[in-house]
Formats: C-alpha cells, sequence, structure tokens
C-alpha cells in the first residue's frame, strides 16, 4: 500500500511539472528538414477503415486491403478518433502510412504521434513514435524509404530550462526490397 501511495504522489508530482510548462516546439527543426529534403514523393490523404482482418485504405480512384495481425495489434494502441492515413508514392513504390495520437497517454507521451508504415508490396510494418506528425519526415529517395523521427532529449529530464529543450533526432533508413530497417544518423538539437 505505501508503495502504491508513492508512485501516485511521483505520478501526481510529473503531471503538475510537465502539465503546467509549455514547451518550445519542434516547427523549426521540421520546417528546416523539409526544406532541405531533396525528394520526388508525392503525398495524398487518403481514407482508412478498420476491418477484423487489417485496414483497407480508400479514396475515389481506389480501394487497396492489407491483412495483417501486426497492423491490428499497433492498432489497438492508438486514439481511433485522431487517425490520419496518407500514401505516399515514388516512381517505383508505394507505401501507407497511419498517424494517431496514443491512445490514454499521460504526461509528455501526450505529445507523441504514432506512425505506422505500410510497404503493401512486400507486406513490411514498421511503427515509431514522433513528436512530429508531418507524413513528409517519411519519403523516398531511390530504392529507399526514410522516416525522420523527434523525440525529447535526456537534457529536459535533467534541466528545468523549459525554454532550452532539447530533442533527440533520429534519421532512419528501410531498404524497401529486403524490408530491413537501420538508424543511419542521430543528434541532439534544441531546434531554435
Amino acid at each position: 500500500m505505501k508503495q502504491l501511495l508513492i508512485i501516485s504522489v511521483c505520478i501526481l508530482y510529473s503531471y503538475f511539472c510537465f502539465s503546467q510548462t509549455e514547451i518550445k516546439g519542434i516547427k523549426p527543426c521540421v520546417d528546416s528538414l523539409i526544406s532541405n529534403l531533396n525528394n520526388s514523393t508525392k503525398y495524398k490523404d487518403i481514407n482508412i477503415k478498420i476491418i477484423d482482418e487489417g485496414v483497407v485504405f480508400y479514396d475515389t480512384n481506389f480501394v487497396d486491403t492489407v491483412k495483417n495481425d501486426n497492423i491490428l495489434s499497433l492498432i489497438e494502441y492508438i486514439d481511433i478518433d485522431s487517425i490520419s492515413s496518407y500514401t505516399i508514392i515514388n516512381n517505383e513504390h508505394k507505401c501507407y502510412l497511419i498517424s494517431s495520437c496514443i491512445k490514454q497517454a499521460t504526461g509528455l507521451a501526450i505529445n507523441l504521434i504514432s506512425w505506422i508504415i505500410i510497404i503493401p508490396q512486400y507486406n513490411c510494418i514498421y511503427d515509431f513514435k514522433s513528436l512530429s506528425s508531418n507524413p513528409q519526415l517519411i519519403y523516398f529517395i531511390n530504392n529507399n524509404l526514410y522516416y525522420i523521427r523527434f523525440i525529447y532529449g535526456e537534457n529536459l529530464f535533467w534541466n528545468e530550462d523549459w525554454d532550452k529543450v532539447d530533442y533527440e533526432i533520429e534519421i532512419n533508413e528501410i531498404n524497401i526490397d529486403s524490408c530491413n530497417a537501420k538508424i543511419i544518423e542521430h543528434k541532439n538539437s534544441y531546434c531554435n
């Protein structure tokens, strides 16, 4: 009982610390990265319907059903009411993106967006969390798909300087043909 009380007090304290503080955003970093990307990826908002076997992506020109148990298990953790979905295309490949807030998130996690990348021709599924809701941080270059992920840096938790929040920026590469993913760059930034 005493442990439960201590945990409850810590959670309540962290809620007040983080909810009362305005944290500067990542928009300057996102805008800068997108303006410097040299890619020909095309983005389009599409509709999504969740079915027992997977998901159906559709708009006025097409319907595509993706059946995969991994998608359904990932969708359990996102807020269905805040889902956005996109198709991204380059000359050779197509991917679907699903983004949403995390279901029942608390504290700083309420700012995270859950992303699911689906490569239908190879039945590959990837997921990650990021502070950005911009789909243009997921893009093609040749036969590879890249995504840039923003999360809070360690200094946020050790320094209480809310005007100087650091972010970890991670660039990941997915080889479309082999469905292998790896981190190719990782750095901290203050997004000034």
